[in-house]
């Protein structure tokens, strides 16, 4: 039989190859698809650099509150443009939706037309974060902590509101404070963080 000596030298090859392909299996074994609030909540462990809820908590009664009683505009004098604005306003309770996850109570307000209290439990708005000056993104660590504060603060207006909402009904006269924005088709979508109901 003839000498071939390339032989182990091909043998070394084939075994470094046939190593490297195994690896990569097991590998990719031990993957797992995270989905966004996992890779959210594992960030936040491995950063220790902000919590969205403590960060929420710790201005709302200090900044939040204030800061929306001192620069809230009555609605009808309210910018015609897409941005939040810090909003007040009154009148009178058109319909109530307490069926829908994204409940809201529609309001006809003077000058304005109707406008649309949301109450949730699903808020898809971010205009309470948008008009806070100090919850500005480039503040935020990512993208994932500057949504998570906008949940926090649509979560505790929901709570502080919540009381008063289960008792509106529809011809009540009701003032609001809250943060407010245009929809496409015009009609003002206000996240409340004060609901007072008149008779």
């Amino acid at each position: 039989m003839a000498f071939n000596k390339f032989a182990p030298r091909r043998g070394r090859r084939l075994a470094l190859v046939a190593l490297t392909a195994l690896s990569g299996s097991l590998a990719l074994s031990g993957c797992k698809v995270l989905s966004l609030e996992e890779a959210r909540q594992i960030h936040m462990r491995e950063s220790g650099a902000f919590d969205a809820d403590a960060a929420v908590k710790e201005a709302w009664n200090a900044r939040v509150m204030p800061g929306m009683e001192k620069s809230a505009i009555l609605l009808v004098q309210a910018p015609h443009d897409n941005a939040a604005h810090a909003v007040r306003g009154e009148g009178i309770i058109a319909a109530i939706d307490r069926a829908s996850r994204q409940g809201s109570v529609l309001v006809n307000v003077a000058g304005v037309g109707e406008v649309q209290l949301m109450l949730g439990p699903v808020i898809v708005s971010t205009a309470l974060r948008d008009s806070q000056p100090f919850f500005a993104f480039n503040d935020m660590p990512d993208q994932l902590a500057y949504a998570a504060v906008s949940r926090g603060l649509n979560a505790r207006a929901m709570a502080q509101v919540r009381p008063v909402a289960e008792q509106l009904k529809p011809g009540m006269k009701v003032e609001f404070l809250g943060a407010g924005q245009r929809s496409e088709d015009g009609v003002w979508q206000v996240m409340p963080v004060r609901i007072v109901a008149g008779a």
